[in-house]
């Protein structure tokens, strides 16, 4: 089983759903024009131009209430993922990033998705016209529902026994036309975890962080993985260099 890179389509979705910066609105915008230069107004535009989505969002009051932009209420999304889910996952043997224990093999994945009371989220997205991307580059920009809930992620080995704040998100389907299969996200301390997972060995320069995500559709297709994240610098002053490598520690599901 290949581990590097897969499913990016879902992997898009959520890095622009869940954890990219949302713009500001237009009174913000506003206030940064009518500042000095030497007040940051300029690095504030320019700031913006990278950011492929200008987003509003907008608190929903209670989990009946349904979205104008997507259709649907947060007790809609939360039908649909029933709950959660159980799959056989398999463990990553691949150790050009890092070592990882358990390493290799399959396990049953216990996920469960609870609403407790979390803020709900109707997140309006259009493409950022000073983005920066250029029209070879697709803005992934769609209307979305994002619930605050928890995230219990369980592996029958016992190497996660955790339990996770994490965002549900329903999202207009890419054509437009219906709505794409909910999706869970949460980020994560790898060396903060009551299960046994551990990462063993980190190849190459002493990393200076190494954080976590867990990722997955919560309705049928089911897809999704556990990524970590490694930052290493390298070199110093004017020479040295940081970069952030990923590795996939347990993927589950067909690639999306």
């Amino acid at each position: 089983m290949t581990f590097a890179k897969r499913w990016l389509g879902l992997g898009l979705i959520l890095a622009f759903a869940v954890y990219a910066p949302a713009c500001g609105d237009d009174d913000d915008d506003n206030d940064d024009a009518s500042g000095d230069d030497d007040e940051g107004g300029d690095d504030d535009n320019d700031e913006n131009a990278y950011q492929m989505c200008d987003e509003t969002s907008t608190a929903l009051e209670g989990s009946d209430a349904v979205s104008t932009l997507v259709g649907v209420s947060a007790d809609d999304v939360l039908e649909a993922t029933g709950g959660g889910f159980v799959v056989t996952a398999t463990w990553s043997d691949d150790t050009s990033l890092l070592t990882q224990s358990p390493l290799g093999g399959e396990t049953q994945l216990t996920v469960t998705i609870e609403y407790e009371g979390g803020v709900i989220r109707e997140v309006e997205s259009v493409p950022n016209e000073d983005g920066g991307g250029g029209p070879e580059i697709a803005m992934d920009c769609r209307h979305r529902l994002e619930i605050d809930v928890t995230l219990g992620v369980e592996t029958a080995d016992g190497a996660f026994a955790e339990s996770w704040p994490a965002t549900l998100v329903q999202s207009l389907a890419s054509d437009g036309a219906g709505l794409d299969a909910p999706s869970v996200a949460a980020d994560f301390d790898p060396g903060a975890l009551a299960g046994d997972f551990e990462i063993v060995a980190v190849e190459g320069p002493a990393p200076d962080a190494v954080t976590a995500m867990f990722q997955s559709t919560a309705a049928d297709p089911i897809a999704g993985d556990v990524q970590i994240f490694v930052e290493q610098s390298s070199g110093g002053g004017d020479d040295g260099t940081v970069s952030q490598s990923s590795h996939i520690a347990l993927a589950w599901g067909d690639p999306i």
